[in-house]
């Protein structure tokens, strides 16, 4: 199962199939890990008479009573109730389960008495910038034995207040540690670390949490995690706890590195493989992937001049499994004059389609109405669209087309036309040398073009765009594409219009 989740500005996928547990199991009759010289974790069935809670022993269950102590036994989260005579609970004061969490490996400083610590300097690669609400910290050296360690009376590493006063200012609310304590094993009660991350006694920060005996393998990298902080529900300071780790992939670097492939199969002339089953493309990302290449033709000094909406055919969608339109953007170098000319040799495989065009008279901001349509509208006219796949063979996916610019390449516009111009159940035809291709009805869209202008603003606008005045929508093909070859002349002619027309070169 893989989920989409955004935090900062920032888009992340993450893979639920494939937790990373970096809790360490408690085993009974394990002598670990444990500290404070607790007892060890144990289990025993309940006995009751002649009843003895063990399958083994002849009873129908297991029926155990465990052993604990939340703080001395294995991984645990504890919150500030650890500290105060106010009764604050763990189950009370994690208020979510699910964080985005950092993680980072820190070797401890060595001082001159012999104690290793985490300063604030050990901490410095937190200190750059913005980090996360959690923060996971593995020490170094990270041995395995930390998995049954006993710490007690061996006086482990431990924070500085100083470093914990930046993990404070740097707003880290969940503490990860593979440590039994914040504290130094001996500091004559005054667990003046645990008191500076929660802000003690100030109830301001009653949130937060401290999670220790962790085990962080090796195989895990550094870096941005999504954090399951699972735990029992104890109406105590602390409980026993299972911190589970999600990796997160940053969308908008696999967003903008999709963006430029399809960006440079366009300038090469050059089709890639489909991206969607490889780069397991979402509809909302392929959509992203189309702005981010857009972008940068936009960089390049291009201008963004309307949009082109895709799937207007019921048979199409029908065709793609698909219940809603699709929409591209048309950028001023992808627009030839009526009776120019398309460079062959700038393409990969492309075919021309008829269509109508609309002249945006207002910014639209919102989804119109058929009434409201025509006042934001100056004028109609007949067109052609190329479209010209970026994929090998001109197959794709919803994800994949979505992401292409809906195949969109260049456009032709003819001779504007009056907004009340009738274009509905017009003839529309479609030609190659004067030989007719392919005819079609212009209700072939949507079953009437206006249909498809106010599902562009619907759609475009949703996104978050403005469509701006002065701005061309295309509506859609009503006909099959033809095929192009060089030296031919296409041309598209819609009933009542005059016609549009193209010479591959």
């Amino acid at each position: 199962m893989k989920i989409q989740l955004s935090y900062n500005k920032n888009s992340y996928t993450a893979d639920l199939s494939k937790p990373l547990d970096i809790s360490i199991p408690l085993v009974p009759g394990s002598s670990g890990p444990k500290c404070f010289y607790a007892p060890d974790f144990k289990t025993y069935p309940y006995t009751s008479g002649d009843f003895i809670g063990s399958v083994s022993a002849g009873a129908p269950v297991n029926f155990y009573n465990v052993e604990i102590n939340p703080h001395g036994n294995g991984t645990h989260t504890e919150c500030m109730g650890h500290i105060s005579d106010k009764g604050y609970t763990i189950n009370r004061a994690l208020r979510q389960a699910h964080h985005i969490a950092e993680l980072i490996t820190v070797e401890p400083s060595l001082l001159e008495n012999g104690d290793r610590v985490i300063s604030k300097k050990d901490l410095d690669a937190i200190n750059q910038g913005a980090v996360p609400p959690a923060l996971i910290i593995r020490t170094l050296p990270n041995e395995s034995s930390k998995k049954n360690r006993d710490y007690s009376d061996s006086n482990p590493p431990y924070f500085t207040t100083e470093a914990l006063s930046l993990l404070v200012k740097k707003g880290i609310e969940h503490l990860l540690i593979d440590l039994p304590s914040v504290d130094r094993e001996y500091d004559d009660g005054k667990l003046a670390g645990h008191k500076v991350f929660w802000g003690f006694p100030s109830e301001d920060r009653l949130h937060c949490t401290i999670t220790e005996m962790i085990y962080v393998d090796e195989h895990i990298e550094d870096g941005r995690y999504l954090l399951n902080i699972q735990i029992a529900p104890f109406e105590m300071d602390a409980t026993p706890s299972k911190p589970v780790l999600y990796a997160l992939k940053n969308m908008e670097n696999k967003i903008n590195k999709l963006a430029e492939l399809l960006d440079h199969a366009a300038i090469s002339a050059q089709p890639v493989t489909q991206v969607k089953e490889e780069h397991n493309v979402a509809l909302k990302e392929a959509y992203d992937i189309q702005a981010a290449s857009i972008k940068r033709r936009v960089g390049r000094g291009d201008l963004l001049v309307g949009y082109k909406m895709g799937f207007t055919s019921k048979a199409k969608m029908e065709q793609m499994g698909v219940d809603d339109l699709i929409w591209g953007r048309l950028t001023q170098t992808m627009h030839i004059i009526n009776n120019g000319s398309l460079d062959f040799s700038k393409f990969i495989h492309p075919r021309a389609e008829p269509e109508i065009a609309f002249l945006v008279k207002h910014d639209i901001k919102s989804a119109l109405t058929l009434a409201e349509a025509k006042q934001n509208v100056t004028s109609v006219a007949p067109a052609i669209e190329i479209i010209d796949s970026r994929y090998q063979n001109f197959k794709f996916t919803l994800e994949d087309v979505v992401a292409d610019n809906c195949s969109s390449s260049a456009f032709v516009i003819g001779e504007w036309e009056d907004v009340d111009t009738e274009i509905s159940n017009l003839s529309m035809t479609i030609s190659l040398d004067g030989d007719l291709q392919h005819e079609g009805n212009s209700n072939a869209i949507l079953d009437d073009p206006w249909e498809s202008f106010i599902e562009a603003t619907r759609l475009i606008t949703a996104y978050g765009e403005t469509i701006k005045a002065g701005q061309i929508i295309l509506a859609g093909a009503a006909t099959p594409a033809v095929y192009l070859k060089k030296g031919q002349v296409a041309e598209a002619q819609v009933q009542g219009m005059s016609p549009v027309k193209l010479t591959i070169v």
